[in-house]
C-alpha cells in the first residue's frame, strides 16, 4: 500500500472514530470495536497515528465523548464476577460482561495514555477529570482486578513525571498500589525501580496527619523489605526516607533496631551504608537527627550482650564497620569522634568486662578517632591516649578484652606503621610476641598473635626486617597443646615463605616442621606439607633430584615420610601425581631387576626409563627404604582414588595399572619384609585380579593360614584386595566356615564334607585333611573390617545379601550358647566357644541384622525387640542370681556375673548406637527404658551403672523432639529416680570406686537434666519430677553428715562438699533454669516439713551456703535460706521445753547461718 493510500485510510478512520464519538450517547460497542482494531496486529489502525492528526478541537471533543463512556462504566461497572448486579446472570455471562467493562475502561487508559505520551500533550479539562476519576477508583477495584490497576497506576504515575496539571491529586493512590506491589512476596527489583522513581510524591504529604498512617506503615515495611535492601535503587530509596520528617526518622530508626537481633550479616552492612548515605546527604535538623540515631547504636552496641550464637553485640558492630569505614570522607572523623566521646572512653575503664570488650571492639574498628583540623599537640594527645588504652588492654583479666586488644594492635600497626613513633611499634610487637603469643590462660588470644602477624606481614612490607629478629623466638609454639593455635602458626609459617625476606627455616627447625607433620591433624599438616612441597618433590628439577628428595625424606623421618605423602596430592594436580608415581616405581623397579639378575635396559618403555641406576644408588637389601618407597606409592595411589575415577582422568589411570601390573611381580618375588608386603598388597587392590593371576590366586589361602589375634592392619588389605577384584564372596564363604564350626560344634566340618557326598554315593575317594585350624575371632574381625570400610561394605551388601543372611542364622545360635553358659554357671567345654567370642558374636550378630534391615529397607529394626524381651527374661535373673551352686565354688560365681554383666553391656552399647542412629521405634526406645529400670533394680546395678546413663542419656536426647509422648514422659523419670538410688547405695556401699564410677557418667547425666528440664518447661504436668529425688538425696547425705559431726560447715567450693552431694550439685549447676529447679524444691521442702530435725535444716543452710560461695547459676538463695530459717525457728520453739544445749547450740548456728547468706 502506498503512503497516499495509507493516509487517506487514516483520515477515513479518524473521522468514522470522531463520527461515532459525537453520538449524545456514545457507542460503547463502537468503541471496543477500534480498540481491537488498535491491538489487531493485521490492522491499519493505530491510534497513536490517528491521535497525531487531531487538531485542538477535535482533541476536546474526543475527551468530552471518552468522558462520558468513562463516568458510565466507571460507575456502574462491574469490575469482578461476584459483583452484586451480576448474581442473576449465568457464569458464562458474567464473565462476558466484567471483560466488556474492563476493556472499555482499558481503552479508556490507552487512550489517556497516548494524549499524555505527546511531546507537548494537550490536557482538556475532560482528560484531566478521566485521571482523577481513574485515581479515585483505584483502592476500591477488587483484587482480581490487578492488570487494571496496574494500568490506572502506571497512567498515573506518567502524569506525575509528565508534571502535568492537578498532578498531587493523581499519585497519591498509584504510590500505595505500587509500595504494596514492591511488598508482596517474591516481587521483582522492577517494582523497586518504579517505587524509587516516584519517591518526590512522598515529599508532598504531611507526616503528622493520621490520615497518612497506612502510608508509613508501608514505608516502615520497605525498611525490612530484602527486595529494597538488595537492590542499589531500594538502598537510595531507604536513605531519601530518612529526610522526609524528623518524627518519621525516629520510627525509621526504632523498625530497623528492631530488626538487627535476627538480621544477617550481608542486612548488617546495608543498614550501615543507608544510615552513613542519609547522614552524608542530610543537613541542619535532619543531620543532628541521624546523627542522634548513630549515637544510639553506638551505646548499644557498647552495651549489647555477648552471649548466645549470634550475639546483639556482632550485628551493631558489623553495622558501624560500615560507618568507621567511610573515615577518609570529609566529615565522617569529626562526626566518629564527636558521637563517641562521650560513651567510649568511659566504656573502656567499667567493671563489666563484656562492655570493656564491645568498647574495645569499636575502638580498634574506628581507630584513629580524631578531629583532622585540631592543632598538632592536640591530635598526638589523643593518639598517645588511644595507644595507651591499647596498651592496658593486653594486661586486662579478661581474655576476650586481651583477644581483641591483639587483633586491635596488630590491625592498628599493619595498617598506620608510618603513622606511629617506630619505638612505639617495636613496643607494641615485642609485647605481642614475647608477652601475648605465651599467653597460658588462652589459646585464642595465642592464635590471635599469630594471625595478627600474619596481617601486619601482608599489609606493610616496612615491618619485615624488624619481625626477622623476633619471628624466631615463636618457634616452640609449633608444638603447642591447642589445635587451634598450632594451625594459626602453620599458617603464619605459609605466609612467611611468601616473603622474600624472611626464610621460614629460620622461623621453625625444619626438623620441628617434619616432626608435627607426623602427628598433627590433617588440617595443620596439610599445610605444613605445602610448606615443605617444593623442597621434597621439586618438581620442576630433574628425576635423579626428585628422586634423590624422596629417598632423604624416607630415611630421615620414615612417620613423617608416610604423612607427607598422603596429603601430597592436595598440592599438585593429578597428572604430576601420576608421573611422580611411575617415577618412584620405575627405580624400584630397576632395583628390582638388578637383584634378580634381569637387565633393566630391556624393559625401556617411556621417558622416565632412560634414566639408569648407577652403582652408588640404593639396593633391595636397605628393606626401610624399599618399604618407605613402596608406601609412598601406596598411599599416593590412595589418596588420589576419587580423582582418577573422574571421567577425564582415565588414561593416567590406565597408565598406573599397566606400569605396576608388570612391576608388582617382581616386587613379590625381592620383598618379603612385612612393611612391603603390605605396601604391595595395597597396591594390588587397585589393580585387576588377571594382570596379576599368581597374587590373587593365592589371596584367599593366606587368610585361611592366619590365627587370631591377627591386626587388621594384615589381613584387612587382602579383604579389600578380594572385594575390589569382586571377590568378596570368598572371605564371607570362610567366615561362615569357621563360625559353623565354632557355634555347631565339632561335628559341623563333618557334616558339611558329608553333604556334598550325598548325591555322589558312599565311594571310595582321596581325602584331605585341611591343616588350618578354624579361627571363629578372627571371622568376626574380619566381619567387622568389612563393614567399617566403605568399599567393602556396599560390595557386601549389594551383591552378597544372601551369605551375609546365612552367617546372621549362624550366629544366632549364639544365644542360645549363652543361656547354656548362664545356666552352667562356667564357660562352655567347647574349645572354640569362651567367653570373649561369645559377648563379640552377639555384637555382631545385632550389627548385621541392623545392615540387613536397612538393606531391605525395613522401617525400624524389627529383630531388636527380640533381643530386648531375650535380654529381659535370660540376662537380668542372672544380674539377681550371677552365683550358681556348683562344684566349682566361689570362682564361677564371679565368672558367671562378670560375664552376665558384660553380655548386658554388649546390649545397652548396641541399643544405644541404635538410638543415635533413630533407628528404633518409639516403642521400642520404652521397651529399653523399662529394661534399664529392671537392670538398675539388680544386684549389679552399681556395675552397669555407666552403661545405662549413656543409655538413657541417648534416648532422651534423640526422643526431645516429641515432649508430648506421654509414656516417655512417665518412664524417664522413673529411672532417672534409680540411677539417683543406685548412686545412693554405690556411695554408701563402694566409697572407694564411688567417685570414679560418678565421674564416668557424669556427662551423660548432665544430658539427661538438660532435656529434662526442657521438657519439663514444655509441659508442667510432669507425673514424675526427678529433681526432688535429687534434692532429697543431697539433703540425706548431708544430714546424716551433720549428724556424724563432719566438717562440713566449713565448705567453700561444691566439690568439698560429700562425695554424693559434690556430684548432684555440680550436675544440676549446669544452667540456670535446672539451678533454680533445685532451688525450689529445697525450698518447698523446707515449708512442707520435711526435712528432718534441726539437722535436716542446718545441713539445707549448709548447702545453700556453699551454693552462695561457690556461684551458684540460679538466684532465689535467700528466699530459701529464709524459708528454712522460719522452720527451723518454728520447730524450736515446738522443742524449746527440752533442756538440750546441743539443740540449743545447733539452733544459734543455723540463725548465724542463716544471717550470714542472707547478709
Amino acid at each position: 500500500m502506498s503512503a497516499v493510500e495509507e493516509g487517506v485510510e487514516t483520515v477515513l478512520h479518524r473521522d468514522k472514530f470522531l463520527q461515532v464519538l459525537k453520538q449524545e450517547a456514545p457507542s460503547a460497542d463502537s468503541f471496543a470495536n477500534y480498540l481491537k482494531l488498535h491491538d489487531d496486529r493485521n490492522s491499519q489502525l493505530d491510534l497513536l497515528e490517528l491521535y497525531q492528526t487531531l487538531n485542538r478541537r477535535q482533541v476536546q471533543q474526543l475527551w468530552s465523548s471518552l468522558q462520558e463512556v468513562c463516568n458510565h462504566h466507571v460507575m456502574s461497572g462491574p469490575f469482578s464476577e461476584d459483583d452484586e448486579q451480576l448474581e442473576q446472570l449465568p457464569v458464562g455471562e458474567r464473565k462476558q460482561v466484567v471483560r466488556k467493562t474492563v476493556g472499555i475502561v482499558q481503552g479508556v487508559i490507552t487512550m489517556a495514555t497516548i494524549a499524555i505520551s505527546q511531546d507537548s500533550p494537550i490536557v482538556p479539562d475532560a482528560l484531566q477529570d478521566i485521571v482523577l476519576v481513574l485515581h479515585g477508583i483505584l483502592p476500591s477495584l477488587p483484587e482480581v482486578a490487578v492488570q487494571l490497576k496496574t494500568q490506572i497506576s502506571t497512567l498515573c504515575e506518567k502524569w506525575w513525571l509528565k508534571d502535568l496539571s492537578q498532578k498531587e491529586n493523581a499519585v497519591y493512590n498509584a504510590m500505595m498500589f505500587f509500595l504494596k506491589q514492591s511488598l508482596e512476596y517474591k516481587a521483582k527489583g522492577t517494582s523497586v525501580k518504579r517505587v524509587w522513581g516516584l519517591r518526590q510524591v512522598l515529599s508532598i504529604f504531611s507526616y503528622q496527619d493520621e490520615t497518612m498512617e497506612e502510608l508509613q506503615q508501608l514505608l516502615l515495611l520497605c525498611v525490612i523489605n530484602k527486595t529494597y535492601l538488595g537492590a542499589a535503587e531500594g538502598r537510595r530509596f531507604l536513605t531519601f526516607l530518612f529526610g522526609l520528617h524528623p518524627n518519621f526518622t525516629d520510627k525509621l530508626h526504632k523498625t530497623i533496631k528492631n530488626q538487627l537481633p535476627t538480621a544477617s550479616k550481608a542486612v548488617q552492612k546495608y543498614y550501615g551504608e543507608i544510615y552513613f548515605n542519609a547522614w552524608n546527604i542530610a543537613d541542619g535538623l535532619f543531620k543532628e537527627k541521624i546523627e542522634i540515631c548513630l549515637q544510639d547504636l553506638m551505646y548499644r552496641a557498647i552495651h549489647a550482650d555477648r552471649s548466645g550464637p549470634k550475639p546483639l553485640s556482632d550485628n551493631l558492630q558489623l553495622l558501624l564497620s560500615y560507618v568507621h569505614q567511610q573515615k577518609h570522607k570529609p566529615g565522617v572523623d569529626d562526626m566518629l569522634y564527636t558521637l563517641y566521646k562521650p560513651i567510649l572512653w568511659r566504656s573502656l575503664k567499667v567493671a563489666n568486662p563484656a562492655v570493656r570488650t564491645n568498647a574495645a571492639l569499636l575502638l580498634v574498628d574506628a581507630f584513629p578517632l580524631q578531629i583532622p583540623d585540631a592543632p598538632v599537640e592536640e591530635r598526638d594527645q589523643n593518639m598517645q591516649k588511644q595507644l595507651d588504652i591499647l596498651w592496658s588492654l593486653l594486661e586486662d583479666p579478661e581474655p576476650m578484652l586481651r583477644l581483641t586488644a591483639v587483633r586491635g594492635v596488630c590491625r592498628i600497626v599493619g595498617l598506620y606503621w608510618e603513622l606511629i613513633p617506630a619505638t612505639v611499634v617495636q613496643d607494641f610487637l615485642k609485647r605481642v610476641i614475647d608477652d601475648m603469643a605465651n599467653d597460658c590462660n588462652s589459646a585464642d588470644v595465642r592464635a590471635a598473635v599469630f594471625k595478627g602477624i600474619m596481617f601486619v606481614l601482608e599489609q606493610c612490607p616496612l615491618s619485615h626486617p624488624l619481625l626477622k629478629t623476633m619471628l624466631p623466638r615463636l618457634r616452640n609454639h609449633i608444638h603447642d597443646k591447642s589445635e587451634k593455635v598450632r594451625l594459626a602458626f602453620a599458617q603464619l609459617l605459609l605466609k612467611i615463605k611468601s616473603v622474600r625476606a624472611i626464610k621460614f627455616w629460620d622461623v621453625v627447625p625444619l626438623d620441628h616442621i617434619m616432626a608435627r607433620i607426623a602427628v598433627d591433624k590433617v588440617q595443620t599438616a596439610t599445610i605444613l606439607v605445602t610448606l615443605l612441597f617444593n623442597s621434597f618433590v621439586p618438581l620442576q628439577k630433574d628425576s635423579a633430584k626428585i628422586l634423590e628428595r624422596a629417598i632423604y625424606l624416607i630415611q630421615e623421618n620414615p612417620q613423617t615420610a608416610r604423612r607427607f605423602f598422603q596429603l601430597a596430592p592436595n598440592c599438585m594436580a593429578i597428572g604430576d601425581t601420576v608421573k611422580y608415581m611411575l617415577l618412584l616405581c620405575h627405580y624400584v623397579w630397576q632395583l628390582t631387576l638388578r637383584a634378580l639378575a634381569t637387565d633393566p635396559n630391556s624393559t625401556e618403555e617411556s621417558l622416565e626409563e632412560k634414566e639408569n641406576i648407577s652403582d652408588e644408588d640404593l639396593s633391595v637389601a636397605d628393606t626401610n627404604t624399599m618399604a618407605g618407597l613402596l608406601e609412598a606409592m601406596a598411599l599416593l595411589w590412595a589418596a588420589s582414588t576419587r580423582e582418577l575415577s573422574q571421567p577425564g582422568n582415565g588414561e593416567w589411570k590406565q597408565k598406573l595399572r599397566n606400569k605396576f601390573a608388570r612391576c608388582l611381580p617382581d616386587f613379590l618375588k625381592v620383598f618379603h619384609d612385612a612393611r612391603c608386603h603390605n605396601a604391595l598388597v595395597q597396591l594390588a587392590c587397585f589393580l585387576k585380579a588377571d594382570t596379576i593371576p599368581t597374587f590373587s590366586c593365592g589371596v584367599v589361602s593366606k587368610l585361611k593360614g592366619m590365627s587370631w589375634p591377627t591386626p587388621a592392619l594384615e589381613f584387612g588389605p587382602l579383604v579389600s584386595c578380594l572385594a575390589n577384584w569382586g571377590r568378596l564372596g570368598d572371605v564371607l564363604e570362610l567366615v561362615t566356615e569357621w563360625l559353623t564350626i565354632a557355634l555347631d560344634g565339632p561335628k559341623a566340618q563333618d557334616d558339611m564334607g558329608d553333604s556334598k557326598e550325598t548325591k555322589k554315593g558312599k565311594k571310595k575317594r582321596v581325602m584331605f585333611v585341611d591343616p588350618h585350624q578354624p579361627q571363629p575371632m578372627l571371622a568376626l574381625d574380619m566381619l567387622d573390617y568389612i563393614f567399617s570400610e566403605y568399599l567393602c561394605r556396599e560390595c557386601a551388601l549389594d551383591t552378597h545379601t544372601a551369605q551375609l543372611s546365612t552367617i546372621s542364622h549362624k550366629l544366632q545360635g549364639v544365644l542360645t550358647c549363652i543361656e547354656d553358659r548362664l545356666a552352667t554357671g562356667r564357660p562352655l567345654t567347647h574349645d572354640l566357644l569362651s567367653d570373649d567370642f561369645l559377648l563379640r558374636a552377639l555384637q555382631s550378630y545385632c550389627l548385621l541384622q541392623v545392615h540387613l534391615q536397612q538393606q531391605n529397607e525395613t522401617p525400624s529394626c524389627e529383630f531388636f525387640s527380640q533381643i530386648l524381651d531375650w535380654a529381659d527374661q535370660k540376662l537380668v535373673p542372672s544380674l539377681s542370681h550371677p552365683g550358681i551352686e556348683n562344684t566349682q565354688g566361689a570362682t564361677s560365681t564371679v565368672s558367671t556375673g562378670v560375664f552376665a554383666v558384660n553380655a548386658i553391656q554388649t546390649v545397652l552399647q548396641v541399643a544405644g548406637d541404635l538410638v543415635l542412629l533413630c533407628l528404633l521405634s518409639d516403642e521400642q526406645s520404652c521397651t529399653l527404658l523399662q529394661l534399664a529400670g529392671a537392670i538398675l533394680s539388680t544386684d549389679s546395678a552399681a556395675d552397669l551403672l555407666s552403661s545405662v546413663c549413656m543409655l538413657t542419656c541417648r534416648v532422651v536426647d534423640v526422643s526431645a523432639v516429641s515432649p508430648h509422648d506421654n509414656r516417655m514422659q512417665d518412664l524417664v523419670p522413673r529411672v532417672l529416680e534409680s540411677i539417683i538410688q543406685t548412686q545412693v547405695y554405690l556411695v554408701r556401699k563402694q566409697k572407694d570406686a564411688a567417685r570414679q564410677k560418678l565421674q564416668e557418667t557424669k556427662s551423660a547425666f548432665q544430658t539427661i537434666i538438660r532435656a529434662h528440664v526442657n521438657r519439663r518447661s514444655l509441659n508442667q504436668n510432669l507425673s514424675h519430677d526427678f529433681m526432688a529425688t535429687i534434692m532429697t538425696a543431697v539433703v540425706a547425705e548431708m544430714t546424716r553428715a551433720v549428724r556424724k559431726g563432719s566438717e562440713v560447715g566449713t565448705c567453700d567450693r561444691i566439690s568439698d562438699l560429700p562425695t554424693l552431694s559434690a556430684f548432684l550439685l555440680s550436675t544440676v549447676n549446669i544452667n540456670a533454669a535446672s539451678a533454680r529447679l533445685f532451688v525450689e524444691e529445697l525450698s518447698h521442702c523446707a515449708e512442707s516439713g520435711a526435712l528432718q530435725g534441726l539437722p535436716g535444716h542446718y545441713a539445707a543452710l549448709l548447702i545453700l551456703n556453699t551454693l552462695q560461695k561457690d556461684g551458684w547459676r540460679a538466684g532465689r538463695l535467700k528466699e530459701c535460706a529464709d524459708v528454712v530459717q522460719q522452720q527451723a525457728q518454728n520447730l524450736a520453739g515446738e522443742e524449746q521445753e527440752e533442756e538440750d544445749s546441743a539443740k540449743r547450740k545447733l539452733f544459734e548456728e543455723i540463725t548465724n547461718l542463716s544471717a550470714k547468706i542472707q547478709n
